[in-house]
């Protein structure tokens, strides 16, 4: 974990970048570049071709398609900064492929809206997803049913969901997790929806904004991505989302009795 002071300020608790393999953090303008090495800081509206992890392993991702790239949004969320994904071929992805991703033990938070899930087919590699993997082996995608999944693969389709209202203002902090046999999904800090799975997936590279292909691209916006190797425990999971919901005005999407509805996560 930590701190930061600026005279006798002192900031709230924030993530380790160490224990994360990707961190994008709109927030952080100075992440978000015009061109997919070097380039300039994207300006308002302007098209995103790279999006710097601020994780120490600093796995970034770029987008050299210039039609394919997604919009900065300076005020686009709750007046806060936002990248806007247009659900027809917007995507960003890495290039490090072996280390964005665990054979068997994965963690992904999500702060985002699906403007419009316009699929819900039974195989989750098949919707349209905010963060996934090139061949389909995972995917944290939405369902037009109002339903959001983790899905992975490990020789069979295996799928957690949960219902939540999904539209442009539904802005919501999204949790998956792939641990200990079990595919797991929380939307606003509720409690998991588990499914069973043998674990291990054959890693890929890394996506924003979609899963396998175009047609599993998501309109949406995507705010904030941590992704960790590994399970993490439960408190740090809820510390996770009191750090976001208080970052992106979130808190009222949690549930009363979790422990940073009220106070963010102190250092």
């Amino acid at each position: 974990m930590s701190w930061i002071i600026t005279g006798s300020q002192k900031i709230n608790w924030t993530p380790d970048a160490a224990d994360y393999s990707l961190w994008l953090d709109a927030d952080s303008n100075a992440t978000l570049f015009d061109a997919t090495s070097g380039g300039s800081a994207v300006v308002d509206n302007g098209a995103v071709a790279r999006w710097e992890s601020r994780a120490t392993s600093a796995n970034h991702v770029t987008q050299s398609t210039s039609g394919s790239r997604p919009i900065y949004k300076s005020t686009g969320f709750n007046g806060k900064k936002t990248v806007y994904f247009d659900g027809s071929d917007d995507f960003l992805a890495g290039t490090n492929v072996n280390t964005f991703l665990d054979t068997d033990s994965n963690t992904i938070f999500v702060v985002g809206n699906a403007i419009a899930a316009t699929t819900d087919f039974s195989a989750g590699w098949q919707n349209q997803a905010f963060i996934g993997e090139s061949s389909g082996n995972i995917a944290l995608y939405v369902r037009s049913s109002n339903v959001a999944g983790l899905f992975t693969y490990d020789g069979a389709n295996q799928q957690a969901q949960a219902n939540y209202t999904a539209g442009a203002s539904a802005w919501a902090i999204f949790t998956g997790e792939l641990s200990g046999g079990q595919t797991r999904i929380a939307v606003n800090g509720s409690s998991f929806t588990n499914t069973a799975t043998s674990n291990r997936i054959s890693p890929g590279t890394i996506q924003i904004g979609r899963s396998y292909n175009n047609t599993t691209a998501l309109q949406c916006n995507i705010s904030e991505v941590l992704f960790s190797k590994r399970a993490i425990g439960n408190f740090e999971r809820r510390r996770i989302e009191g750090y976001l919901a208080h970052k992106w005005g979130l808190t009222a999407n949690l549930p009363n009795d979790h422990p940073f509805k009220v106070n963010p996560p102190a250092p």
